[in-house]
């Protein structure tokens, strides 16, 4: 959170208590601009990010802090893994999940040789889509999301499901079922 938001809270307050995690995403400006480059031009995200939160300006003035030694929000281990070696240093005690080899449990990593430019990925969205012609003739009767960071990649997610749909029948039929949700996370929420 960035500071100017949190202000009125702690100036109301008697007492303050900071939670957060100086090693995820600091806040950002990027999604307050409506005046998005051009699909020529490079957006460089450094350019959006703010460097200071409520979290580093209390880390740099109250002591001591404390840090949480365990992890329990994700429904698969699976999902912290990564960053719990990455970033923690293998600090965190994850609980297990109760079932450690599900295929509906747990994360996936598929790399695409794709190339980002003009805020779209255009060999991604293929992957994207190919993926999701696999689930759709794998799971008939789930629904699936799919979810990108800007509009124009969405748009080019759409016209390659449209171009989908057109010449595969049964993903036709999955998507007049209300299966298929496809969004674009904007703001500070999903």
């Amino acid at each position: 959170m960035k500071p100017e938001e949190a202000l009125g809270a702690i100036a109301r307050g008697k007492q303050l208590i900071v939670v957060g995690d100086p090693k995820q995403l600091p806040p950002t400006s990027f999604f307050d601009r409506t005046d998005f480059p051009d699909d020529e031009e490079e957006t460089n995200t450094e350019d959006y990010i703010d460097t200071e939160s409520i979290l580093d300006l209390s880390l740099s003035t109250f002591r001591p802090s404390r840090n949480l030694n365990w992890h329990y929000r994700s429904r698969h281990e699976s999902l912290i893994a990564f960053s719990n070696k990455s970033f923690y240093d293998d600090s965190l005690t994850v609980f297990p999940s109760s079932k450690a080899k599900h295929q509906y449990l747990g994360i996936e990593y598929r790399f695409v040789n794709g190339v980002y430019r003009g805020r779209t990925n255009i060999l991604e969205a293929q992957e994207v889509i190919a993926i999701a012609r696999e689930f759709m003739y794998k799971y008939p009767n789930r629904s699936l999301g799919i979810v990108t960071m800007n509009i124009p990649q969405i748009e080019i997610l759409n016209a390659e499901l449209e171009l989908l749909f057109s010449r595969d029948r049964r993903c036709y039929e999955y998507r007049d079922t209300g299966g298929l949700s496809l969004g674009v996370k904007v703001g500070k929420s999903w």
